[in-house]
């Protein structure tokens, strides 16, 4: 029983860091496009670079 807990709180934890993951790019998405919204353009620059960077390979356009 005690080795099944070690277990299932080792997976929790990597899916919450998985998780944790996505929801970072969205925000800097999100903080991207608002700093644009500002007309701050230099600065939605680097956040979307930022995104890019946060990306796989796999999925880069």
């Amino acid at each position: 029983m005690r080795n099944f807990r070690i277990i299932l709180f080792t997976l929790l934890s990597v899916c919450s860091l998985t998780v944790r993951g996505a929801s970072d790019l969205n925000s800097v998405l999100e903080r991207g496009r608002d700093l644009f919204g500002y007309g701050r353009w230099s600065d939605a620059r680097h956040e979307f670079l930022r995104a890019r960077a946060l990306l796989d390979p796999a999925d880069r356009a």
